[in-house]
């Protein structure tokens, strides 16, 4: 006799197949899952996962790690300059907004078989925090450079980090044995009678992205550089691009079933979990979000303290072989009326290097001589 398919068994039959195909799609995503926490059904803690010390080899001279939450890329030029290369590791520290991904190309011609790039705190990959204070940076670097047994270096920092690298060396001169400062001085820039230009006034910048990120809720970058050119008119391309570098697109699970990728049901109970469902759900849609690398809530709460430079030059003077390299086209150094005291009063043994129509960023604008300067600091 031939089987009748009723109404019912064909919506029945529908569910099951639905179903069916729900949990191919579920134990797919449960596998990608575990790929990144070892074992099906089994999940690391996020601190071990994110925070914990790991590197990955890259073909060529570089090793990827992350060291108590701080990320960092080591280079080796060695085979670039052979004999000539430096044994005294160089240790780069980007400014506000960036990453260590801004010295990949800058690094290259830096004479050290040891080049550490590291992201800071609330930047780049490097795990975010509800403070941002100079001592919390400081610590940072320095158990960045215990677990790579670094016990001297020349400390090289732009802008923000530059400000960051000073405050390390006055504090452990016989750990960064060299400085090399970028366009930025040991000075109290909450003064309101200095003006600094956008884009590289972070008061200001840090407001606007702040605004940006909480109430505009780009989702796209797309959408990002359209609110930032309405509330900067005349902002750089290169500049877009800057900021655009430390933001990432990325596709979330929208819908009921969303869930259960992100809180898997206990075991393997797939019964249990098509009923906690229900069968008749289709695999979530997926939506796009905007995920900032950079903390720009905690930059925002602690501007005051990121402008400031909590230390007494009558209490902290550094002796060690040290250059500031200046821009004739920034307003962060070159236009302060007593800019040679204030290094001098920190940095009495300084040299000062000024570039003619370098802006803020001076090794991108005049990256052979900043190197030349790097190279040339090292070997004193």
């Amino acid at each position: 006799m031939r089987s009748v398919l009723r109404k019912g068994n064909i919506t029945h039959l529908c569910n099951k197949i639905k179903c069916a195909n729900y949990m191919q799609w579920y134990e797919g995503s449960r596998r990608r899952i575990s790929s990144a926490t070892g074992s099906i059904g089994k999940r690391s803690p996020p601190s071990s996962r994110l925070f914990s010390s790991f590197e990955t080899k890259i073909p060529g001279s570089s090793v990827e790690q992350v060291i108590d939450g701080i990320a960092l890329t080591v280079y080796d030029n060695t085979n670039i300059f052979k004999e000539e290369t430096s044994s005294t590791p160089i240790v780069l520290i980007h400014g506000c907004y960036g990453s260590k991904n801004n010295f990949r190309v800058f690094s290259k011609s830096l004479k050290s078989n040891k080049i550490v790039t590291l992201d800071l705190r609330n930047h780049g990959n490097s795990k975010h925090t509800d403070s941002m204070k100079y001592e919390e940076m400081e610590s940072d670097v320095k158990k960045v450079l215990d677990e790579l047994h670094i016990r001297k270096c020349c400390l090289v920092g732009f802008s923000l980090g530059g400000k960051v690298s000073m405050y390390c060396a006055l504090k452990n001169q016989s750990l960064f044995s060299h400085l090399v400062v970028m366009d930025i001085l040991p000075f109290d820039y909450n003064e309101k009678k200095y003006h600094v230009k956008l884009p590289y006034n972070i008061s200001h910048m840090t407001k606007i992205l702040f605004n940006i990120k909480t109430k505009l809720r780009p989702r796209s970058k797309a959408q990002f550089v359209a609110h930032l050119r309405a509330q900067v008119p005349d902002i750089s391309s290169s500049f877009e691009q800057f900021i655009c570098s430390s933001l990432r697109e990325e596709k979330a699970k929208v819908g009921k079933a969303a869930g259960v990728v992100d809180k898997p049901i206990g075991g393997t109970d797939f019964v249990g979990a098509a009923d906690a469902i229900g069968c008749s759900e289709d695999p979530p849609a997926e939506q796009q979000n905007l995920v900032w690398k950079i903390n720009v809530d905690t930059i925002f709460k602690e501007l005051p303290h990121i402008l400031s430079f909590p230390l007494d030059h009558q209490q902290y003077k550094y002796h060690n072989p040290c250059s500031f390299i200046i821009g004739t086209k920034s307003d962060l150094v070159y236009t302060m009326p007593q800019y040679e005291s204030i290094i001098q009063n920190y940095f009495p043994s300084s040299e000062k290097f000024i570039l003619p129509d370098a802006t803020h960023t001076v090794y991108i604008d005049n990256a052979k001589e900043c190197a030349d300067i790097v190279n040339r600091t090292l070997r004193l």
